[in-house]
């Protein structure tokens, strides 16, 4: 007979054995005259469990805090494995038992290191770096003579004051060291990347010069920041940007004249020629003033006698235009949003999503069907179309019921191959007395129906 049924589960009060009759215990605690009307409790309420009437194994679920007291430890049985990692402090290290190869590689950092124990025959050789030796105590009397090389000097580390003499030659003129000379005489050539300053006398031959401004004249070059001359044969190697011949012509090198070089502002209407600005160069998005458009033309069409005579259809001067939207027709978006509600009267609605996202609490399905009819969500598990379902099934059980697979995308009604367990909280209704149905009171006891 189908009813609600205790579960019983661990730690529970309930009975767990019941025999019938009385004396049921005799011996060494045999357990005889088996039946079920009398309960047994089999707690251990005192003294102790010896080991004959133990089997297999005692694990630390049974084992008391603090019950393995050293004598229970046999002799070697505490392995590194049973040690707690920084369990062992200095006070269970025996006098002398850390020894060399106890220490590992790297493990002796300066803080272990007591002051004054580190003397010279514990340095190893080279093993002092530049690094270990503190700023300033490598002394004169440290340096051995002739010990520093051209290598050992820093650049520019030589000072005047370093040096024996005070003066250096230049072509035939003594420059004293620290001062600057005025006048150089017995040198044929000067070669400067950047020279600044006056430069007089003759060259025969220019081959480079670079000015901010140059004038020309018969026979010389001049600088508009010097008011000094140069005599020359030939100023045809001036060049760059702008060309200077041995004639005075100068000219602007192709492309020479780039964005950077042009004022803001200096592009004015009047420096561009006629039918020089295209298209690619309006810039995407630039607001150009309805006032710049000439309406004049004749390819304008005035908006009275634009009109709409029916859904998909632009009528402009009496001649109609098809926009590709009838009434009739099965248009495809790309994207589409509806702000008002959305009617679909045909039997098949088809969604080819990825992921479907619906705001709503709640959806009521089978709408249109009769009282007591199924419905529910088939997926898709086979390549022909079928799946496995979950429905409700209204027909014969009311309950939610499941199917293996096999069921049709096209199907109007399922056969339940297996039933959902619900878990109620009325057990006196006939709605939920359901084989598998569970119930918990309100002491937290399980039934179950069957």
């Amino acid at each position: 007979m189908a009813t609600w049924k205790r579960v019983i589960v661990s730690g529970d009060s309930a009975s767990l054995l019941s025999f019938a009759g009385t004396g049921i215990l005799s011996g060494s605690g045999a357990v005889t005259a088996v039946s079920d009307t009398t309960t047994i409790d089999l707690t251990l309420s005192s003294g102790t469990i010896s080991g004959a009437v133990v089997s297999g194994s005692i694990d630390q679920g049974q084992l008391a805090t603090a019950a393995v007291i050293t004598a229970k430890i046999a002799d070697g049985a505490v392995t590194n494995a049973k040690i707690a990692s920084s369990s062992v402090d200095q006070g269970q290290l025996a006098a002398g038992a850390v020894i060399s190869a106890k220490i590992a590689d790297g493990a002796v950092v300066s803080s272990k290191i007591a002051a004054g124990n580190i003397v010279a025959a514990a340095l190893a050789t080279d093993s002092v770096e530049t690094a270990k030796i503190k700023d300033l105590n490598v002394t004169t009397a440290k340096i051995a003579d002739a010990a520093i090389t051209n290598l050992k000097i820093a650049s520019s580390s030589v000072q005047n004051g370093h040096l024996v003499a005070s003066a250096v030659t230049i072509g035939s003129t003594p420059v004293t060291l620290g001062t600057a000379a005025t006048t150089l005489v017995g040198l044929t050539s000067i070669t400067s990347a950047n020279f600044v300053g006056n430069l007089t006398g003759n060259a025969t031959n220019a081959t480079s010069a670079s000015f901010a401004t140059l004038a020309m004249t018969a026979n010389s070059a001049t600088s508009a920041t010097s008011a000094t001359s140069a005599s020359y044969a030939n100023l045809t190697n001036v060049n760059g940007d702008i060309t200077v011949t041995a004639a005075g012509t100068a000219t602007i090198a192709n492309s020479a004249v780039t964005t950077a070089k042009i004022n803001d502002s200096a592009i004015t209407s009047a420096k561009i020629a006629a039918g020089n600005i295209v298209n690619a160069a309006v810039a995407t998005g630039a607001a150009i003033a309805y006032t710049k458009l000439d309406f004049g033309g004749s390819n304008f069409v005035s908006a009275s006698a634009v009109s709409s005579p029916s859904q998909g259809t632009l009528r402009v001067n009496g001649s109609d235009i098809d926009l590709g939207l009838q009434t009739g027709d099965s248009p495809t978006f790309t994207n589409l949003t509806v702000s008002g509600d959305l009617t679909v009267n045909g039997t098949t609605t088809t969604l080819n999503t990825t992921n479907v996202l619906v705001e709503d609490r709640f959806m009521f399905l089978a709408s249109g069907s009769a009282a007591s009819a199924e419905g529910g969500i088939i997926v898709e598990t086979n390549a022909n179309g079928t799946g496995t379902a979950l429905f409700y099934d209204g027909q014969s059980t009311e309950r939610w019921a499941l199917t293996a697979s096999g069921s049709s995308q096209s199907a109007t009604t399922l056969t339940p191959h297996a039933y959902v367990s619900a878990v109620t909280l009325d057990s006196g209704s006939a709605a939920w007395s359901k084989n598998g149905n569970i119930f918990v009171d309100g002491q937290g006891l399980i039934y179950i129906y069957s």
